[in-house]
């Protein structure tokens, strides 16, 4: 039946499809497509902005953004029985959360935001929302939390990095 839907929606003549036991969204199901897609099958809530959001990335020439592929008619997504159906690239390899990043997927994270930094990003949201007074302070209160965990987290990687290349010069000298 999925392969049915994935000829009709995305053109793919698909000869195998294997579930795989990953994720950390309890509400999808994902799929290897033989070995170049990987189908994420989605049921409750869903903002569309997930999508948007790395589809325009990529097409402003972001790189390491894994976009949605486009069904024949377009869209980023598609609905198979109850849920949504987002088809992607499949990636082999392992995420940031399993594996330490080196020095060079720092680099070229740093590099990835650069590029990010550099657009002009239109709005993509469907709804006007100006949050004033209390809700105001508090919507600054917490984003000011989270960049200083970020900032203090990136810090604490970046000295860890230094420390590293301190200590194989230390060994090759």
């Amino acid at each position: 039946m999925l392969k049915t839907f994935l000829k009709d929606h995305y053109n793919l003549e698909v000869s195998e499809i294997t579930p795989l036991a990953i994720g950390a969204d309890p509400n999808a199901a994902v799929y290897q497509v033989d070995s170049a897609y990987f189908l994420k099958l989605h049921r409750g809530n869903f903002n569309h902005i997930t999508l948007q959001v790395p589809h325009f990335l990529q097409k402003q020439g972001v790189k390491r953004v894994v976009a949605p592929i486009p069904t024949q008619s377009g869209e980023l997504y598609t609905q198979y029985e109850n849920a949504i159906a987002i088809l992607y690239p499949f990636i082999e390899g392992k995420d940031g959360f399993t594996v330490n990043l080196s020095a060079q997927n720092w680099v070229d994270l740093g590099e990835t935001l650069r590029q990010i930094h550099k657009l002009t990003i239109p709005n993509l949201r469907q709804e006007i929302y100006t949050p004033t007074g209390e809700t105001l302070f508090n919507h600054i209160k917490q984003n000011q939390t989270i960049i200083r965990l970020l900032i203090s987290y990136a810090q604490s990687r970046w000295r860890l990095i230094i420390l590293s290349n301190r200590q194989s010069d230390l060994r090759h000298t």
